[in-house]
């Protein structure tokens, strides 16, 4: 937050790009694609910018990655050019078909509650089954709420894209060294020499 109490230019350039993201999601996706953050089951004792229906927001660096319930990733590194060329961060992904599905509901009942039938819950019915979640937690009050989750609403915070920071840009290109454009390692693709 910048010392007017709103956001700094790097921070709403950043929402400004989320929302124009979630947006694209949710067009193309439809009832396919969810977006919830965590709530604190509490009311909030005073008023903050990022309250959502009276709590406070959880705030989570860490990110959770999980494919197809066999595929996970759980780390600190976010998915910019900064993130992994200069911050510290790591990240830890393995492939386990039996341990991904068992991380995935200890995960999923916490943050929604231990909602019933959760382990039967078919694929094609997460999102909605999450957004019915939320929903109730937003009509329901803080200390009675089912997890922790409500829906986000892009639209609180959408921020404005300020096009002078893709200045910026190029120091976090790994394509770009020492100002100079260079040509992306290939080394990978050469043809193996003959046994």
């Amino acid at each position: 937050m910048s010392r007017k109490g709103g956001p700094d230019k790097i921070t709403n350039d950043g929402l400004a790009l989320q929302t124009q993201l979630v947006t694209k999601l949710r067009k193309d996706l439809g009832r396919r694609f969810g977006v919830f953050s965590p709530v604190v089951r509490a009311a909030a004792a005073s008023r903050h910018a990022t309250d959502a229906f009276g709590s406070r927001q959880i705030y989570l660096h860490s990110k959770c990655l999980l494919v197809d319930d066999r595929y996970a990733l759980v780390g600190s590194a976010n998915a910019n050019p900064r993130s992994v060329r200069i911050d510290t961060e790591l990240c830890v992904a393995w492939t386990d078909p039996r341990g991904v599905p068992a991380l995935r509901l200890r995960l999923w009942d916490e943050l929604l509650g231990a909602p019933a039938g959760l382990a039967g819950w078919a694929a094609g019915d997460y999102v909605a089954n999450w957004t019915a979640v939320a929903a109730a937690n937003e009509r329901a009050e803080p200390g009675k709420r089912q997890g922790f989750v409500v829906r986000h609403d892009i639209t609180r915070f959408p921020g404005v894209r300020d096009s002078s920071l893709d200045e910026l840009a190029p120091a976090f290109d790994p394509t770009v060294v020492d100002g100079e454009q260079r040509p992306p390692n290939r080394s990978a693709r050469r043809a193996r020499p003959p046994r």
